[in-house]
Formats: structure tokens, sequence, C-alpha cells
């Protein structure tokens, strides 16, 4: 059974290094190993024996369940309909649900989401009392999140939403603290407009990533803590004592790969390189090919005695070598060839037979003592069940609280109301006009035969009419509107002095140019009338206006379009700063004055 030989190096490790600590509760211990998953039953074992330890990029995120709740509740947020996501945090300990309660929510949900089933706790009757009771709490607290989506930053939902969980009571050590903060940073580096560019890439940097370097493991001893390393970060380090552990394990297989090279140098000292390929599927390998495979795995072998010679020289006082093996027919250690312990086995049993050893064998009957119910579950092919880590009851909002998220809920409602009500004010007779005159500009910016653009000019009027039907009162307020853009349309390409704004003989020059930027964690898009670069190399950033004069002269009215105004040109010379170096100048266009002005 490799898992309980597995457990029983571990133990063995937990044995030495207790003694050592025993004798010599200062000396610095360290373990170490070819690759992090030599420590998959090390960590544990440490944790339980309440050993201190320190890690230096071994152990990584994947590997706490926090961090996998974390994630699908990132996940269950951004999307309603990620039923394994939704699943999953139903299965997290803010709600703890069993296995047949997950069933019927998740038969029950059918074509539908797992939220839309969660919004009707009665219509699944098969629940228990215990997961109505959980589930109630559950929704209310998920309910906020939910409302908030895409509202605010993602870091600020998904940890609001996991305070509001009760999240934070979870966690039971320091490395799931350390982790936890970890997590909310990547997914501040990461997100974009309240949410994620690609939720797989996310994933893969959170699973990639390594616990923060603090102490990982809490404990009321001021021992110096254990340090677990791999082989080849350990190089030009010491320790007092030294243990290496899982000697026999063997390294990741080694696959063909379609080519195999090779740099030599000849008798002339010249550099060659020598590429084969692999045989088809059926046929043999070509020899050449054959040759560097059989050199690469010769040279992985002095790499691989030249990694134990780092390890085992790190030791200042004692080395502890760990190894388990399987038997062969004979009885005897059967060595993997391409294991640490390959290197040194013939050495180890010289000593053996001349009695200069310190090598101990266990028998393999030790290696099978389980407890009796572990045994039981592994004669009859039952894998031991895992208990679930929840609250014993569901945490719920405090009335406080639930007043205070009522508040904030009501203050963004009346906020998105209020822009609601702006933007259909805005969307008069005026604003109508103003978007018909801009069309036709960049219709004729873009053309490339002015004369042709215009005499066609006349085929639009109808179109217009059409458009602002729906915005007057009377066919007296249609016909000055017409009038109005078929005035200002003309007074604009009659202008010598405007002809410059609206040729498009620029090396770059646009019209309705779009441009997104990120502020705050929020995308905010930009739409710039017109931008081109003349021939001094000068970045001219344009914005249309098509208001005129009311009551006030033509001097005031402008200076107050530039007040009004300045803000907004000067985001579009802070946006172009990031994009280009050349000087940028900003100006405001008239139209109904035919007015060109440099803001």
């Amino acid at each position: 059974d490799k898992a309980a030989a597995k457990e029983e190096e571990a133990k063995r490790v937990i044995k030495h290094i207790q003694q050592l600590k025993l004798h010599c509760p200062t000396a610095s211990i360290a373990i170490l190993v070819r690759g992090r998953a030599h420590l998959s039953s090390i960590i544990p074992a440490l944790r339980d024996s309440d050993i201190k330890w320190r890690s230096t990029d071994i152990d990584r995120m994947q590997a706490l369940q926090t961090i996998e709740d974390l994630l699908s509740l990132t996940k269950a947020l951004l999307n309603p309909v990620d039923r394994l996501s939704w699943l999953a945090i139903l299965r997290a300990p803010w709600v703890g649900l069993q296995s047949s309660d997950l069933l019927v929510i998740a038969t029950a949900a059918e074509d539908k989401s797992i939220w839309s089933i969660l919004n009707n706790l009665d219509a699944p009757p098969l629940l228990s009392t215990d997961a109505k009771q959980r589930l109630q709490s559950f929704v209310e607290a998920i309910s906020y999140g939910m409302h908030y989506r895409y509202r605010v930053s993602l870091r600020e939902l998904v940890e609001t939403t996991w305070c509001l969980l009760r999240g934070a009571a979870s966690l039971s050590s320091n490395q799931e603290i350390t982790s936890t903060r970890q997590y909310f940073v990547l997914l501040r580096e990461h997100e974009n407009a309240g949410g994620l560019n690609n939720i797989a890439q996310f994933q893969e940097k959170v699973f990639s990533s390594f616990i923060p370097a603090a102490v990982q493991n809490d404990s009321a001893s001021n021992a110096s803590p254990v340090q677990l390393l791999t082989m080849h970060k350990a190089k030009g380090l010491e320790f007092d004592h030294v243990i290496i552990p899982g000697l026999n394990n063997q390294p990741k297989s080694d696959d063909k790969s379609l080519f195999e090279w090779r740099e030599r140098i000849n008798k002339q000292a010249q550099s060659r390189l020598f590429v084969a390929a692999l045989g088809e599927t059926g046929e043999g390998d070509d020899k050449l090919y054959s040759l560097l495979r059989h050199e690469k795995h010769y040279k992985t072998l002095l790499e691989n005695t030249r990694l134990l010679y780092i390890a085992i020289t790190r030791a200042k006082k004692s080395v502890k070598l760990i190894a388990t093996t399987g038997l062969n027919p004979k009885q005897e250690p059967k060595i993997s060839s391409s294991s640490l312990l390959s290197r040194i086995w013939r050495e180890i049993q010289r000593e053996a037979l001349e009695h200069v050893s310190s090598l101990q064998i266990s028998a393999p009957e030790l290696l099978s003592k389980n407890d009796t119910a572990k045994s039981n579950f592994t004669q009859q092919s039952v894998p031991i069940p895992t208990p679930i880590l929840r609250f014993d009851q569901a945490p719920s909002l405090a009335a406080e609280e639930r007043l205070l998220l009522q508040q904030q809920i009501t203050a963004v409602e009346n906020e998105s109301a209020e822009k609601e009500e702006a933007l259909q004010t805005e969307q008069g007779l005026n604003a109508t006009t103003g978007s018909l005159i801009h069309m036709v500009l960049e219709e004729y910016t873009n053309s490339l035969d002015k004369k042709d653009f215009l005499s066609t000019l006349e085929t639009q009027k109808q179109y217009w009419e059409l458009v602002l039907r729906d915005q007057v009162s009377s066919q007296t307020e249609l016909l000055e509107a017409l009038k109005f853009i078929d005035t200002t349309l003309e007074k604009l390409f009659q202008s010598s002095e405007l002809k410059w704004v609206f040729s498009n003989d620029y090396q770059d020059c646009h019209s309705e140019y779009s441009i997104t930027s990120l502020y705050g964690g929020k995308t905010r898009s930009h739409v710039i009338d017109r931008t081109l670069i003349d021939a001094e190399n000068v970045r001219w950033v344009i914005d249309y206006k098509t208001g005129v004069p009311s009551r006030e002269t033509e001097e005031d009215f402008i200076e107050l379009q530039k007040v009004a105004h300045e803000p907004q040109l000067q985001r579009y010379r802070s946006l172009f700063a990031e994009l280009e170096t050349r000087e940028t100048k900003t100006a405001l266009l008239f139209t109904g004055i035919q007015r060109l002005v440099e803001v």
C-alpha cells in the first residue's frame, strides 16, 4: 500500500525531528526533497504534530480548501448559471449542505440555474429541515452580492459577500489567513470592469501561486521552525541537521519527445548540432534518436548524483536519509533506477555488509498498521467518508447589518434612477439633432470623395425627418429642426478655415474614435468625435458641440462651454498621454457658429 508507506515515512520524519528538538531545541533542521509532491504526506504530519515549519516556494494555494471555496464563490457571483460553482459553495463551511440535499437541489434545477431554485426554497419539497434553515441565511447574505454584481469592483464584491457569509470564521490557521489575503490581492490585480477577462487563466494563476512565506504553522514553542525546501533551493545553505525523505520516489516519466537534439564539438573544435525525430508508431526508433535519448538519460543520472550530493552536504552535524521500497520476488528491496536512492544503494549495501552503516529496514508489517476503522473500510473497498466542515448553526445577519445594507442598496437604486432620468431628459430634440449632425460629419470625414458625398446628402433628409418626428410636437418644429441641420452642415462644408478638420489626408485620423480606460476596477468608454495627427506631428482631439447661443453673446457662450467641457478634454489628453508621447492639443468645434476653439 503506497499510501500507507508514505504515511509511515512521514511518521519517521516527525519522530526524528522530535528527537532532534528534544536534544537541541535551537538546532536548525531542514527537510530537503526533490520535488514539492514529495511533501504531500509530511506537511499534514507536521501540522498534526504541532511542529512549526517554514517553506520556500513549496506549498501552493491550490492545496487549501479555503482557496477552492473562494474561487467557487467568485465564479458563482460572476455567473449565476455555473452549476458546479454554486453547488460547491453550498458545500462550503458557510452552508455545509449534506450530499442528499445537494442532490435534491441539483435535480430540482434541471435546466434552470441553482440560484433561481434557491430563491424559491419551497420548490424542492424533499429538502431537509436543516438544509432549509441553512439556506435561508445563505440566500439572504448572498443576495446582496448578487445585487451588486458589476456595480462595484470584483475584489470588493467577493470579499464583502464572503464576510457576510462569515467566511472569515471558517479560517483555522495562519496559513489560511495569509493565503486568503493573497487571493484578494490577486483578485484586485486581475479584475477588469467588475469581472475577469479569463476565469481559467485566473484560476491557474491562483493555483500556481505559493502560500506567502510566513511561518505556516503556528505553535506555542519558541524553537526555530523546520525549513522545507527543494534540493535546488537549498544550494549554498547550511543546517545543523538535514532530513531527506522519499529517496526512492520516481520523477515524472520522461515521455518520448518529438525531437531530440544535442550539441557536440568535433575534432576541429567546431560546434555541431545533432537532431533526430521520433519514429512512426509501430516502427523502431532511429538509431541516432535512441543514442541521444540514452545520453539524455545518462546525463539525468549524473544530475541526480550531483543533486543528492548538494542535499547531503547541506548538513553540518547529521543527515537522515529515508526511503520506502517495494520487494521483488526474492524479498529484496526493489530500487527504482531513476530514483536518488539508486545512486548510493550500492555503497549502502557495501557498508551494511561491513557493519559500518546505520541502515535501518522496517518490516512490511509495520507499514500496514492502521486504525481499525480504516482497515475495515479498506477490506471492503469502500472509501473513507470525508467529514463536512461546517458551522454548527447557520450564521445569520444581525439587525444592524440588515439596516446598513438596505440603506446602501436604496442609495444605489436612487443613484441609478437619477442617471436614468438624466439620460431620458438628454434624449430630447436637441440631443437627437446633435446625433444626426455627428453622424453626417463622421460619414463626410470618412468619405474619399467629398464632392460625391455632398451630391448624395439630399437623399438623407428623409431619414432625418423620420428620426425627428418622435421628438417634435408640431410640423413647424420639425421643419425648424431640419433647417437647422441643413444650414449647419452647409456652412461647415463651405468653411475654408475648418476644411482641414474634415480632411482624411493624414497619417492617422479617426472619427467617432472609441477608447476604453480602466479606473478603480471599472471600465469607462470614451468616444472622441474627431482626432488626427497633423503635419507637425501634433495630435488634435476635437469635440463637436452642436449647441448655439440663446440669450448670451457668442463669446460668453464659448467661455461657458469651455468651462463646462474642459474636464472632459483633460481626460482625453490623459488617455492619449498613456498611449503616446507626442504633443496633444484639444479643441471644441461649435458646429452651429462654425468656430474651432482650442482649450
